[in-house]
């Protein structure tokens, strides 16, 4: 907070006296503040690519920009009053009154901190007139007003990606298909395994979701056994999932004696054990699904991502509070509004033609979902 601080400072070089000084006085400045999912940033993912939209807006509006990444959710607990109460005190004077700040927070995971912690939401409700809040990967229309909120749904792409992954595994014999998930309680990956599950064909209602740390026999048996399993990979070390690479290396690992053809993972930077692992094992390995970004760059054993436009929502946010001075209060930026995509990487273009085929369809699945 150091680095921000000092940028609000008039700094002046005096030759004369030998030396120069920095004093504060009226500035004019906007800033945006970023709450990171916990040792979220440097994940080539989802967080990264929030903090590229983030960052080229700022760039293009002469703003500033405060990253913050908690080390875990009581590390963000503990920060995010004290930021508030910082630049409460800062800007709520009169000589620094017309200095605005927008806190981006990157997930659903921040919910509850800001909603159900009474004295957290006290502060945002007696700062409203000086902040403004978005909350992003949260489908929820009827938070408070003073918390903006914006849904980037991946069910529409998830179902092409379903469709494409038939197409592909059609030649294979008994194909088996995992879905590697961070977690069982955030929306947006349920979301997605849904949209994956319709698209590929799976059509049995109860299945199951075990979890890697906690998988008893009885499941070890039900899954060498299936066609397709969805796994979660959170536990102690990693409550959410999202930064569990070693743990999905692991996985593929011991996967190899029970081989799966295809992965499609919903974990955010975890991805990479299993992309470490194709490029390890090159063609004789499964495929790998990309997830938030187009990582066909990774190995070429990504026939085609999910990809999510999270750098373009954030920059449209952004833009709304500059120019209306609020964010939308709720927005869900999905297929059919350009803000998600199945992008197919290169040596596999006979599956655009399956894209294409099924994208009005997607579309109007995804709708439907949401709207039901």
């Amino acid at each position: 907070m150091l680095l921000l601080l000092g940028a609000l400072l008039s700094c002046s070089n005096d030759s004369d006296s030998g030396g120069g000084e920095c004093e504060a006085e009226k500035i004019s400045e906007k800033l945006v503040i970023v709450f990171h999912l916990p040792e979220g940033l440097g994940d080539n993912s989802y967080n990264d690519n929030l903090t590229f939209g983030v960052h080229k807006a700022a760039f293009e509006n002469n703003l500033l920009v405060y990253d913050i990444s908690p080390e875990n959710w009581e590390d963000a607990l503990e920060r995010i009053p004290k930021v508030f109460s910082s630049y409460q005190e800062l800007i709520g004077s009169d000589e620094n009154a017309d200095i605005s700040v927008l806190f981006i927070f990157a997930s659903e995971g921040y919910l509850n901190i800001l909603v159900d912690n009474e004295d957290i939401a006290k502060l945002m409700v007696n700062s409203a007139n000086l902040f403004s809040y978005v909350l992003f990967e949260a489908n929820y229309p009827d938070l408070p007003s003073y918390l903006s909120t914006v849904y980037i749904p991946t069910y529409g792409a998830s179902y092409l990606a379903g469709k494409a992954a038939k197409s592909l595994l059609s030649k294979k014999e008994n194909p088996r298909v995992i879905s590697l998930l961070a977690n069982d309680y955030v929306n947006y990956i349920l979301d997605s395994l849904q949209g994956f599950m319709l698209g590929y064909g799976v059509t049995y209602e109860n299945y199951f979701i075990p979890n890697y740390f906690t998988v008893t026999e009885e499941e070890v048996t039900e899954i060498t056994k299936a066609t397709f399993v969805a796994e979660t990979i959170n536990g102690e070390g990693d409550s959410t999932g999202f930064n569990s690479e070693e743990t999905a290396y692991k996985i593929a690992y011991n996967n190899s004696f029970n081989a799966f053809d295809l992965y499609f993972p919903i974990c955010g930077g975890s991805i990479h054990g299993l992309l470490r692992y194709n490029r390890e094992r090159g063609a004789s390995s499964f495929y790998t699904v990309g997830m938030d970004s187009d990582m066909s760059s990774y190995s070429g054993q990504v026939p085609f991502s999910v990809v999510k436009r999270v750098d373009k929502a954030a920059q449209k946010c952004i833009e709304q509070w500059l120019s209306e001075g609020k964010v939308a209060h709720y927005q869900r930026l999905g297929l059919g509004e350009g803000y998600t995509e199945l992008v197919v990487s290169e040596g596999y273009e006979s599956l655009s033609a399956v894209v294409q085929e099924n994208l009005s369809e997607a579309i109007a699945r995804e709708k439907e979902y949401y709207e039901e």
